[in-house]
């Protein structure tokens, strides 16, 4: 059953994570990210972000282990795999996504 708000933790370039509690809407990820959204699954959650962020030359956001990177502001979100929706990240995964950008200062 989709959840109608979901807690995730948003990350803007040059700035701390930030954790909000959010609609579980389109028109919202695309508000938050600045266009249509890209999603990159990872263990046990997704990055959302602008499909379009380096072609936009967005501010890079952060590196991917892959050697690419995030342009632009990317939400991170739970999923429930078996229904195919979006849902808020448990305790841990905040903490741990917040932990990896702790230490981000405001330019």
């Amino acid at each position: 059953m989709k959840q109608e708000n979901i807690k995730v933790v948003i990350v803007v370039p040059d700035q701390p994570a930030e954790v909000q509690v959010i609609e579980n809407k389109l028109e919202v990820l695309q508000r938050l990210v600045g266009g249509y959204i890209e999603v990159l699954k990872e263990d046990g959650f997704d990055i959302i972000f602008n499909e379009e962020g380096k072609l936009l030359d967005l501010e890079p956001n952060f590196a991917l282990n892959n050697g690419d990177y995030i342009a632009g502001a990317a939400v991170f979100a739970g999923v429930d795999y078996a229904n195919g929706e979006f849902k808020s990240l448990s305790e841990a995964q905040i903490k741990a996504i917040c932990k990896v950008f702790e230490g981000r200062q405001e330019i």
